[in-house]
């Protein structure tokens, strides 16, 4: 949902300060799939393998 519902190319994962986006990112954190940053995050490489197993 994340890949689609917000933005994910070169600046990373960015939420656009949407409640929804800020909470996906923390949980997404907590399970090590991202970095967080301010405006969203980066996928972590764990993150990333995730996505390619779609």
């Amino acid at each position: 949902m994340c890949v689609q519902y917000m933005d994910d190319g070169r600046d990373g994962l960015v939420h656009k300060s949407m409640g929804a986006g800020e909470g996906a990112v923390e949980v997404l954190a907590s399970y090590g799939l991202v970095k967080p940053e301010p405006w969203g995050g980066f996928w972590t490489d764990e993150g990333l393998r995730l996505l390619d197993e779609d």
